[in-house]
């Protein structure tokens, strides 16, 4: 995604993205827990062991003529960049 001459990709830090495109219109945050199961060597049981993944999604706004982007971050880590319609 390009912000003015900066370039973001995926990969990227939301620190880099911030540094690069600025404060984005705005902001959704939610928590996810992905269920992992655990089985010990020589049980009969198994555990489920949930860990917490913070997902955030970004939408920039960069003008009518131009198309909006929603940014999904997992645990701070930019994982997709969508195009959506025009901007306002």
């Amino acid at each position: 995604m390009r912000c003015g001459s900066r370039i973001v990709n995926e990969g990227a830090f939301k620190f880099e993205v911030l540094t690069k495109c600025g404060e984005p219109a705005f902001v959704d945050e939610r928590v996810e827990y992905g269920v992992t199961r655990l089985y010990p060597p020589r049980h009969n049981l198994s555990l489920d062991y949930g860990e917490p993944l913070v997902i955030e999604e970004w939408t920039y706004d960069f003008g009518p003529r131009k198309f909006k982007r929603l940014l999904r971050f997992e645990n701070g880590i930019l994982e997709q960049i969508r195009v959506l319609d025009y901007g306002h």
